[in-house]
């Protein structure tokens, strides 16, 4: 018997799961960063993919980003466990320069 390292295949430090893989590992958080500074917003992430959710919605931003914002989270995290997948079963891994550039073209 043998045992498999639970290490997030993103940042290859902490335990993989898939609030930290979305919301607290440093890919993410680098990523989040990007995504915030675009609409000119500073916010401390919520603990939970859920939270994320939930709290995103309730956020107030100006009118004709209002369409953009709602889709922004998903695009987010669509991007984010795709490379995660991208990196376990092909063994492919993008930078985040080129992972940014795949979110703007969304």
């Amino acid at each position: 018997s043998f045992l498999l390292a639970n290490r997030c295949y993103l940042c290859g430090v902490e335990a993989e799961s898939v609030d930290h893989i979305l919301l607290h590992c440093s890919l993410a958080r680098d990523f989040r960063c990007f995504l915030l500074s675009m609409f000119g917003v500073q916010w401390v992430m919520p603990r939970a993919v859920k939270d994320l959710l939930f709290c995103w919605e309730g956020f107030r931003v100006r009118k004709d980003k209002k369409k953009l914002w709602r889709v922004a989270p998903l695009c987010l995290l669509w991007c984010l466990w795709t490379e995660r997948n991208s990196r376990v079963f092909d063994g492919k891994e993008l930078p985040p320069a080129r992972l940014k550039s795949i979110f703007l073209y969304l």
